[in-house]
């Protein structure tokens, strides 16, 4: 059985979720995760091609999770990050662990399709 093309968002917060699913392919599943565990879970059940990181989340469950995923997936899927234009420091901490793309929250909000599946 072939698994399901997947998009991770990493956050508690649900106002992109209908967004995101609205950006994505109609065959693409978008699952929003808060722990670790349910990251690595769809990793292993699901075809990630993306990782949707929200900056303004705990940051030490997001910290690990672009590790994670950068560490110890075999073919990385993107991972792109998105938080508040005056938080630097997120953003190039982000950056630094491996992130694809890492925007303002209002870039990614007016940019999302294409900041999540590039041409």
């Amino acid at each position: 059985m072939s698994k399901i093309d997947t998009v991770l968002l990493i956050s508690n917060n649900i106002m992109f979720l209908p967004r995101i699913k609205n950006a994505v392919e109609p065959n693409v599943d978008v699952t929003r995760t808060t722990q670790l565990s349910e990251l690595k879970d769809s990793l292993i059940n699901s075809n990630v091609t993306c990782v949707i990181v929200d900056l303004e989340y705990n940051q030490e469950i997001w910290e690990e999770a672009i590790k994670y995923v950068r560490q110890t997936v075999d073919v990385s899927p993107r991972i792109v990050a998105y938080g508040p234009h005056e938080d630097e420091s997120s953003m190039n901490l982000a950056k630094s662990l491996g992130c694809d793309a890492v925007t303002p929250k209002g870039v990614f909000n007016s940019r999302m399709k294409n900041i999540i599946s590039p041409e």
